[in-house]
């Protein structure tokens, strides 16, 4: 029986070049290995295939599993004693197969033609940030400053004069870097460069042109937008719907009939009618079509409101002119710096990865050269070709002879920030169409994912991957097949809204509270953090297939996955409240140990130890092992003591004046403390802490907890903290850690049975039997807003700089290098998207913290703007807080509990003994407390609220005005209302 299916089959057969398009999980690398296994055992040697990957990590996994076929193969009793000995021989030379990186394949042709290359054959690879390469591009800069600034070069002055900043010249340092950087992506970097300037009437016209077709396109995509919508509400009869989509659909007419640009940009925004409120009986249908006919027509306002600030032609023009003056400037210490740059490079026989790929492209264009290589390189296999830059490319293309393999997925290409362009995949799959003795190929078939992932996958992307918004049709080449891995229906698929926290009312309005929108901001990570929580709980309460092994198991923690589009934000904040919670987490994405509350003590603590004049770090230390006091004997202290304004001050009295269990636990705390403060003068704050975790068996405690092993490492990160670079007194790290804003980084690691919490670019070639995505609402990068872009065609876009008025202003240039950048962030979020459904084998879980009224693929800000929720209705997660199945929700209703109707009553009609005692405070501050200030001048005071940017800390509620001061009764289990207010 045949393991490979038709289309991989078709694939492994395929003569001279092939260009694959394998969807994921379609087993490509499978695919190639056998290609190549084929090939040995045909005879072709081993030191004839030439095998390109893009990480050194695949590179070896192909090499290994390339080792597996060949020893399977020498053992296939079939085989004849001759056949044995040569697949022997090659066996023995895959270690030194040509299967490596990119930047491996070009560092040994440099190496094998070094003289030709004009290279030391010694030359060592170096990463252009690392320590040495980024002194070597700080020297070079240097000396191309520092002699700018001898010769009072009048273009230096002109760049200091735009890009100086706090008395400092870094800013064009860092201009001028960037810029390097990103033009070293191109092959020819210098001749683009040259041509880019100057900048010239003709160009600007054409700058122009481009942003009107732009323009022209976007109506076009709201049209049919609104076209559709006046379609519905046509067949309906909402006459007012009606006309809001006819209005919609004139203004955008108007702007695409524009003469050019500037007319189309003067436009006035019309007075769209405001959108139809829902009628009584209207259903679901109608109210999503109103409301996205709304969000079409805020759309619609923003393409107005995002053009009105272009100004008419000959305010461009000049404007344009102008930052041509800049540009050039650049271009010229640009390339001085490249020049001076690479001399220092060569002067210590230095290459960095820019420079491989430069160098190995230069000697692939002499003739023998190139000759040679392709002679020694029979076959030639490329995986992931979606991800090439320009240079590699051309590189590749230069190799490759009469048989070539390509292998790659155009939906998978998420590295467009790195310089790479999956339209080399496409064109080269066009080129393959209709080249003679050339194939383009599919692989379809998905053994990865259970059929649930599947069907929402494909779903999805049948919808947002479109020739018009996407640049590729999803529909045609690029559905997914089962792989009958797992069985018919199999896996799950849930879409989550966490909940949302209810707003407080109260306070004036427009006042803007520092202590609200912390709170707000607390109790959204905290539902989110929850959210995820939840799912994971539930997940290892479930079990999902595992096709390897042919029955099911229980999900783990290390099965499940927690993919991020950002390492920072609210997922840090996912990963402190997993831990915290107990559960075990391996994290890419840094976070601050400083927040978690172990670390926190330990602070404490040593602020105690440097001040110990402070009544917060008291109570912490007091309240650790170190104190080893609760909240309740925190009470009785403060109790104790009502005149003394301090707490610091009624713990000394206690400890002096009183005989009880707890004042012999506060004069063995002041004891040992004491000790420490004396061990402070000669040691440092680590080997004080590591002391204090030993002698109050904290370490010992910590252990204890079901997630202590991660705390442990946490402190342990933290104690390394106060000797890395120097062994620290308690003072000197304490003034080091407030540098740092009390932060500091550190990486979770849980362990192998762990949850997993990635990046979705971290991901790719991952596989994971249950995946969750994290926060999908977030917004993208946005705009850029760097000093200088760079646009493929016209080369630097700097911005308008005026020193005569000292403004600053932006260009046609710059608006259309934002506008290909976006639609190009969008090309590559939309697949990044793909990536990150795909890693999912079994469960797929999907985290959304707001619903968009409608899908806008093309011009989406985030991911939830490339799904339709109707298409994904179905997987929406009815109740998350609901643990109970449906039946036995069902059985509660439907059997009511007379006993427990009567405890409800009961409570319910329950009335306080003591009404006259509802107006006091619940609580107060702990300056309340320990401000002994009159009872009736506190309540008197009105509530206090800044208009600025903060609000007062209110300490107590406003009382009613003819409230009157509230007596308790007098019993003796009941304190004075000044000892009630104070507990």
């Amino acid at each position: 029986m045949n393991k490979f299916t038709e289309e991989q089959q078709a694939a492994i057969d395929a003569p001279g070049k092939t260009i694959v398009s394998a969807s994921a999980g379609s087993g490509k690398t499978t695919v190639m290995i056998e290609k190549i296994v084929r090939l040995i055992i045909s005879g072709t040697d081993v030191k004839e295939i030439l095998a390109v990957t893009f990480t050194k990590k695949a590179a070896a996994q192909m090499k290994e599993k390339l080792r597996r076929e060949l020893v399977r193969a020498i053992n296939d009793p079939s085989a004849t004693a001759e056949r044995r000995a040569a697949l022997r021989k090659q066996l023995s030379e895959v270690p030194g197969a040509d299967i490596s990186t990119i930047h491996s394949f070009c560092s040994r042709l440099i190496r094998a033609h070094f003289f030709a290359a004009g290279v030391d054959g010694g030359f060592s690879v170096i990463a252009g940030d690392d320590a040495e390469g980024t002194e070597l591009k700080s020297k070079a800069l240097d000396e191309v400053f520092e002699n700018a600034y001898e010769e009072g070069e009048e273009r230096f002055t002109r760049l200091l004069s735009v890009y100086w900043r706090k008395k400092s010249d870094n800013r064009l340092r860092g201009v001028l870097s960037d810029l390097y950087e990103e033009l070293r992506q191109r092959a020819d970097y210098r001749e683009f460069l040259k041509n880019s300037v100057p900048f010239t009437e003709e160009k600007f016209d054409r700058i122009a042109g481009e942003l009107f077709a732009l323009l022209k396109e976007k109506c076009a995509w709201y049209a049919a937008l609104a076209e559709s919508e006046l379609k519905y509400f046509s067949s309906v009869g909402r006459e007012k719907s009606e006309r809001n989509a006819k209005e919609i659909l004139s203004a955008l007419a108007e702007m695409g009939a524009s003469a050019d640009y500037f007319s189309a940009c003067a436009l006035p925004c019309p007075a769209f009618g405001q959108k139809e409120r829902k009628k009584k009986g209207d259903g679901e249908e109608m109210v999503s079509h109103i409301e996205r006919l709304a969000a079409i027509r805020d759309k619609v306002r923003d393409i107005f409101s995002e053009n009105a600030g272009v100004r008419t032609r000959e305010e461009e023009l000049a404007a344009y002119l102008s930052s041509g003056e800049i540009a050039e400037c650049l271009a010229e210490y640009l390339l001085r710096f490249d020049d001076r740059f690479g001399e220092l490079k060569r002067e210590r026989a230095l290459l960095d990865y820019n420079d491989l790929e430069h160098v190995a492209l230069s000697l692939l264009t002499m003739p023998a050269v190139a000759e040679e290589v392709r002679k020694r390189y029979k076959y030639v296999f490329v995986d992931e070709y979606q991800d090439v830059n320009p240079v590699q490319e051309k590189i590749l293309s230069a190799v490759g002879g009469e048989n070539v393999f390509l292998v790659g997925d155009i939906k998978q290409s998420i590295y467009g920030f790195r310089g790479s362009k999956s339209v080399f995949f496409a064109r080269k799959q066009q080129e393959y169409e209709r080249a003679p003795n050339a194939s383009s190929l599919y692989l379809t078939r998905n053994f990865r994912s259970s059929d649930a992932v599947l069907e929402a996958v494909n779903a999805q992307f049948v919808l947002a991957m479109k020739k018009d918004s996407a640049g590729i049709d999803y529909s045609s080449g690029s559905v997914m097949e089962r792989g009958g891995r797992y069985a018919v229906n199999s896996g799950r698929v849930q879409i989550h809204f966490p909940e949302k926290e209810k707003s407080e009312k109260g306070g004036p309005r427009g006042v803007y509270s520092v202590e609200k929108n912390w709170l707000k901001q607390r109790n959204a990570a905290s539902s989110y953090a929850a959210c995820i929580r939840r799912i994971i709980e539930r997940e290892r309460n479930a079990r999902y297939f595992d096709p390897d092994s042919g029955e099911f198991r229980r999900v783990e923690y290390s099965d499940i996955a927690v993919l991020s589009r950002k390492k920072g934000g609210r997922i840090t904040e996912v990963i402190s409240a997993l831990t915290e919670e107990g559960i075990p987490v391996t994290a890419a994405a840094a976070v601050n140990i400083c927040d978690y509350p172990e670390v926190k003590t330990l602070i404490d603590i040593l602020d105690l130890i440097d001040n110990a004049q402070q009544d917060i770090p008291l109570c912490s230390a007091l309240m650790s092992a170190m104190g080893g006091l609760t909240a309740e004997d925190l009470a009785r202290i403060r109790i104790a003591y009502p005149e003394k304004r301090f707490f610091r001050d009624c713990c000394r009295a206690y400890s002096e004046e009183v005989q009880d269990g707890l004042a012999e636990k506060l004069r063995r705390f002041y004891e040992y403390l004491d000790n420490l403060r004396s061990l402070s003068a000669v040691e440092d704050a680590g080997e004080l802490l590591v002391g204090i975790l030993s002698e109050t068996q904290m370490e010992a405690r910590l252990l204890s907890r079901d997630n202590g092993e991660e705390c442990l490492r946490r402190i342990h990160r933290f104690i390394a903290e106060t000797v890395e670079p120097e062994p620290l007194s308690v003072h000197a790290f304490l003034d080091r850690l407030r540098a740092l804003d009390n932060r500091i980084e550190y990486s979770e690691n849980g362990g192998e049975n762990s949850v997993r919490v990635l990046t979705m670019h971290a991901s790719k070639g991952l596989e994971y039997p249950v995946v969750i995505l994290d926060d999908l609402s977030a917004p993208f990068h946005g705009a850029d807003r760097d000093e200088v872009l760079l646009d493929e065609e016209f080369g630097p876009a700097p911005k308008c700089y005026r020193p005569e008025s000292m403004t600053v202003s932006s260009t046609l240039l710059r608006r259309l290098c934002e506008k290909r950048g976006q639609a190009d962030e969008i090309r590559d979020e939309l697949n990044l998207f793909y990536v990150a459904l795909t890693r999912a084998k079994y469960g797929l879980h999907l985290i959304f913290t707001s619903r968009p009224p409608m899908s806008d693929v093309k011009y989406a800000k985030s991911f939830s703007e490339f799904v339709d929720f109707s298409v994904w209705e179905k997987y929406i997660a009815e109740e998350e807080n609901d643990e109970l199945p449906y039946q036995e929700r069902q059985a509660l209703v439907l059997s009511p509990d007379e006993k427990l109707s009567e405890e409800i009553v009961r409570a319910f009609t329950w009335k306080y003994a003591w009404p006259q005692t509802i107006n006091l405070t619940v609580k107060s501050s702990a300056t309340e407390m320990m401000e002994r200030e009159d009872k009736r001048a506190d309540e008197c005071a009105p509530r206090e609220y800044s208009r600025e940017y903060y609000s007062v800390p209110v300490l107590f509620d406003e009382p009613e005005e003819d409230a009157e001061e509230a007596e308790l009764p007098e019993t003796p289990e009941t304190p004075d209302a000044d000892e009630k207010e104070k507990t």
